[in-house]
Formats: structure tokens, C-alpha cells, sequence
């Protein structure tokens, strides 16, 4: 374990880098256009309380330290131009041990605050429409809205709820979006919470399998009756439990992103499945994913694909 140094001290390590901010940095957190890829949305989260960043599109992660090596070439010591007393805080005080994994049946979702139905709320109301989903779908999947709440502590404001159960029908986490477009993150998990995929015990594993980077996409898609069986799993930075779940299905078919996170996320499938894996990818580059068919192109998902706007990957693997 390590001791850190304060929130301000990141943040001047941070501006020393020359990041460039997309939304308002506040003292524990800010969200930045990332360094490593064309970002047009700012996708790279640090929280400077920790002394971690994380990019949301690319799945690139560490600590601030680690973002000084990768971007100057030197530590944080030398980037805040420390001596090595000031900077012998840094030094291991105990050994790291690493986590195990968890799995549905370790995770509780504890929640404070006041959850109604998605149809009871103008924001949640537009939200959907404004992202292009459907209501049936959106009542299929159990949305709600909170306008004040926590779960796990962690505090949503103006979110659409979406609830994530365990195969036991418990709660195991709670995706909230924000409805204003405003909030530096767009998307919450309760702190302490686990990564699923996302209702495994209700699809047909004898079908292909439709996956998605988020929850979104996968909202939008499912307006089209040909990606029933899809499933998400929350972003690219899919883990060995994840893997395991999807291995229970016969054909696993990934909707990619057109980004470099999409295609890392291909390459992780490719070498981790031992089932069938194949792609199914957007016809153009001025579309990033599935959920901007609504907004960019102007049509359904469904007018979208009898148009030919799905291209079929060639990358068909069985691995070993």
C-alpha cells in the first residue's frame, strides 16, 4: 500500500502534462480528452483523491505516477520537482496483495434516496427519446429515475436507473445515466460493485449471442427485434468472470465500436473465448456505435441494418 499525496498536488501534475479538459475539474475529479487516442468526447476520469485515472473508451488505467512515465517520460517526483524526502511517501508501507475476482453472489447494493418509475420523470422521458429508445424497451428492462440517491454511498443526481440482477433475481448493481449531458461522469456503477453480463440467465445460449460495450448500445439495438438475444458488458475492460459467462454460449457475435477500444476489445475476445467469435461492424466511419444510428443517420436500427449497415466480420475464431 501507498501513502498519496493531496488532491491538489495530482491536479498540478496533471496541468503540468499539458491534458487538455473537457468538463470542469473539480478537487477529487475531472474528466480529460485522453492522450493516447482521438478523443471527441473527454473519456480519460482521474480522481486526484487516489491518484488514479482511468479512459472510459480505451481501458487505458494506473496511477498518476504511471500517467507521468507513459506522457513525459518521467515519474511524478520529477514532474512536480520533488526531492526524494519530500517524495519517500511513495515508498511501499506493506505488501499488495490483489483481490480475488468477485461474482454475482458477492455483491449488495445498498440504496438511500427515493427511485420512481422512468415514466414518472420529464427528464428520464426525454432522455430516452433524445438517445432513440424505445419504451417497450425501456420497460423490458425495468428503468427507473432517481433525481437524489446513493447506492453503495456512491451519489447519483438526475440518473436513469438501470437495474442489473444477479441469476438469483438480487440486485448486484445499478447503472445510473445522467439525463442533463451535463455531469463529468455520464455514467455511474455503486462503489463495491461487480461486472456481469448483463441478463445471461435469460438469453437462448443456443443463438447467437449480440454484444455490446455498454447498456446503451445495447437499449438502442434491441428496438430491433434481430439483436434480442444481446447482452452487454459495461465497457471494454472485460474480466476472467465475464469471460467465463460468455463462454456458456455457443456463438459469441461482437457489435464493436469504430475506435481503437473497439478494436482492443476484439483482440481480448479473439484470445480469450473458447467458443465461436465473430463481429458484426458499422458500414462507415462517421458512425463511432450503434447508439448514434438514431441521432446521426436519422433512422431506426432496424431501417439502419435492411439498408445493409451491418457488415458480417470475417474474423471467425474457434480458440483453443
Amino acid at each position: 500500500m501507498y501513502e498519496r499525496l493531496n488532491s491538489s498536488q495530482y491536479k498540478l501534475a496533471v496541468q503540468r502534462l499539458g491534458l487538455k479538459s473537457g468538463t470542469t475539474v473539480y478537487d477529487d475529479r475531472g474528466m480529460y480528452f485522453c492522450y493516447r487516442h482521438k478523443d471527441t468526447k473527454p473519456s480519460l476520469s482521474i480522481d486526484f483523491k487516489k491518484g488514479i485515472y482511468h479512459c472510459f473508451s480505451c481501458d487505458d488505467s494506473g496511477s498518476i505516477n504511471n500517467l507521468c512515465y507513459k506522457m513525459a517520460g518521467k515519474g511524478l517526483k520529477d514532474v512536480l520537482g520533488l526531492s526524494e524526502n519530500e517524495f519517500n511517501i511513495f515508498k511501499p508501507t506493506q505488501k499488495y496483495e490483489a483481490p480475488l475476482e468477485k461474482t454475482e453472489n458477492d455483491s449488495h447494493i445498498d440504496i438511500r434516496g427515493v427511485v420512481v418509475p422512468y415514466r414518472d420523470s420529464p427528464e428520464a422521458l426525454q432522455y430516452l427519446e433524445t438517445r432513440g429508445i424505445s419504451l417497450p424497451v425501456a420497460d423490458a428492462m425495468g428503468m427507473q429515475y432517481t433525481e437524489e440517491a446513493t447506492f453503495n454511498g456512491k451519489w447519483y443526481t438526475k440518473r436513469l436507473l438501470i437495474p442489473i440482477y444477479g441469476q438469483d433475481g438480487h440486485l448486484v448493481s445499478v447503472e445510473g445515466r445522467d439525463v442533463t449531458f451535463s455531469h463529468p461522469q455520464k455514467c455511474l456503477y455503486p462503489s463495491d460493485s461487480i461486472k456481469s453480463v448483463y441478463e445471461w440467465y435469460k438469453l437462448d445460449k443456443t443463438k447467437p449471442l449480440y454484444l455490446f460495450e455498454g447498456l446503451i448500445k445495447m437499449a438502442v439495438a434491441r428496438s430491433d427485434d434481430y439483436f434480442k438475444n444481446s447482452t452487454s458488458i459495461y465497457g471494454t475492460g472485460i474480466t476472467s468472470y465475464q469471460l467465463s459467462l460468455l463462454n456458456l454460449f455457443e456463438h459469441v457475435i461482437l457489435v464493436p465500436d469504430n475506435d481503437d477500444a473497439g478494436k482492443a476489445l476484439i483482440t481480448k475476445l479473439q484470445k480469450n473465448l473458447s467458443v465461436r467469435f465473430s463481429t458484426l461492424q458499422l458500414v462507415g466511419s462517421d458512425l463511432k456505435d450503434v447508439d448514434e444510428i438514431p441521432t446521426k443517420k436519422h433512422m431506426t436500427v432496424k431501417e439502419f441494418r435492411e439498408k445493409g449497415g451491418f457488415l458480417a466480420g470475417s474474423l471467425v475464431s474457434l480458440i483453443f
